[in-house]
């Protein structure tokens, strides 16, 4: 039997996805998300984390499938908090 493997995109690497793939810029992004570039930038950087309505303007505008999204959030969070800890 194989071992079935998952891969969870980070936030920030689904975002650096959909700027490449949509060709926007990350003012155009910032716009379709309805944040501050200043705010979406310290997201892609790591340096903050998305609220839900960021969560949800994703699902809405790209109809990315909304488990995926909430996966990486937390995945991302789990991460983050080890990275403090060490």
């Amino acid at each position: 039997m194989r071992k079935k493997y998952t891969f969870q995109p980070a936030f920030p690497d689904i975002l650096f996805y959909l700027l490449q793939q949509k060709k926007y810029t990350q003012s155009q992004l910032s716009e379709k998300l309805s944040v501050s570039n200043s705010q979406l930038s310290s997201i892609l950087n790591g340096k903050k984390q998305p609220n839900l309505d960021i969560v949800v303007n994703l699902y809405k505008t790209f109809d990315i499938d909304a488990s995926v999204l909430l996966e990486s959030v937390s995945e991302y969070a789990i991460v983050k908090q080890k990275r403090k800890a060490k």
